[in-house]
């Protein structure tokens, strides 16, 4: 599945969830970069640090 991304946050957040969000249990892996100055606009940025951080180890970017 490609998800285009947006150039503003909300837009963002919302191609996410329409392409099944990012709750669901099996998805294909899925990385994606930002700069501070844009992930700072997510309105769940620090939802998405958590699990950054929280992300074990083995399991790579």
């Amino acid at each position: 599945m490609e998800v285009v991304i947006p150039p503003d946050a909300a837009a963002y957040e919302e191609a996410l969830r329409e392409a099944g969000g990012v709750d669901v249990p099996l998805h294909p892996p899925v990385t994606v970069l930002v700069d501070e100055a844009a992930a700072g606009r997510l309105e769940l940025a620090g939802e998405y640090r958590h699990m950054g951080e929280a992300k074990p180890s083995w399991q790579g970017l």
